[in-house]
């Protein structure tokens, strides 16, 4: 069993001596300075720098080859914002709720600048102990041959390359779950975001759907006799609703995975540290 109790995600700023009292958190990079790391690190905290690797924002010009004179990397495949109109419109394809673009991950550019810039930041500069990486999932509306011969295995291309390059760091990626399977030798944990919660409680029928989600990365992992990786759930809920963090915290616990709460912008630090038995 990992020996990580607790956890918790805030991207806010300052908050050193509450966030030393964690096992991990995951940060906001440009938030923190090499020196603020260093403290959390010597406390043991486990520190990982927030890290998208599907999404990119704000829009990059780079080589200029990709559509509407920006980046290679950035996909085209809908009209306007979000991925409701098929058929490309010569702009990089944007998510309709965060702003952000989407990516081709086997873009060697973007490979490039994930590994040799952002991730470099993160371990190198600032000294953190990983990366949490995030937008692993891309939506599936786009087409089942996209998805299949460049996003999937580009996926899958960029995770391997990022633990090559970084083969002692401990790297948590968020909801992989369409190449979970693949990414299994390359991590050392995976998030399951609202588990339980967005808010309120889930319904019976998505609570039984992130059973068997469960079940399935359970199985994948072997846990219990040697688990191949962590597991940890963030769940969305009221400061102040004790009972359904209390429901959040031991359905995770349930599985073997290691739980916490924040609000939706992860802006608030939840100082939660309960422990439940089985």
């Amino acid at each position: 069993m990992s020996d990580i109790r607790n956890y918790c995600v805030y991207y806010g700023k300052g908050r050193i001596r509450d966030l030393c009292k964690f096992d991990l958190v995951i940060i906001q990079p440009a938030h923190y300075t090499p020196q603020e790391i260093a403290f959390l690190k010597t406390n043991k905290t486990k520190v990982l720098g927030y890290l998208s690797i599907g999404e990119d924002y704000p829009l990059k010009v780079h080589n200029g080859k990709g559509p509407g004179g920006y980046a290679s990397w950035y996909l085209d495949y809908f009209t306007g914002v979000g991925c409701d109109i098929p058929g490309p419109d010569g702009k990089p394809d944007r998510h309709k709720d965060w702003g952000s673009y989407f990516v081709n991950p086997k873009d060697k550019g973007w490979q490039q600048y994930v590994i040799y810039e952002k991730m470099a930041t993160i371990v190198e500069d600032l000294g953190c102990s990983g990366a949490f990486l995030d937008t692993v999932l891309y939506p599936h509306l786009y087409p089942e041959d996209i998805k299949e011969k460049i996003l999937k295995p580009g996926m899958i291309e960029l995770i391997r390359k990022i633990r090559e390059t970084y083969p002692q760091e401990y790297l948590l990626v968020n909801n992989g779950w369409i190449v979970l399977q693949e990414i299994t030798p390359f991590i050392n944990a995976i998030m399951y975001e609202s588990f339980s919660s967005t808010l309120k409680k889930l319904k019976p029928s998505e609570l039984s759907y992130t059973t068997s989600q469960a079940n399935r990365i359970n199985s994948i992992r072997g846990w219990t006799d040697n688990p191949l990786f962590d597991v940890f759930t963030l769940d969305y809920t009221e400061e102040t609703d004790l009972d359904l963090i209390t429901f959040a915290y031991r359905r995770a616990r349930s599985f073997g995975f290691i739980p916490s709460v924040s609000s939706l912008t992860h802006s608030k630090l939840y100082m939660v540290n309960l422990e439940f038995g089985e």
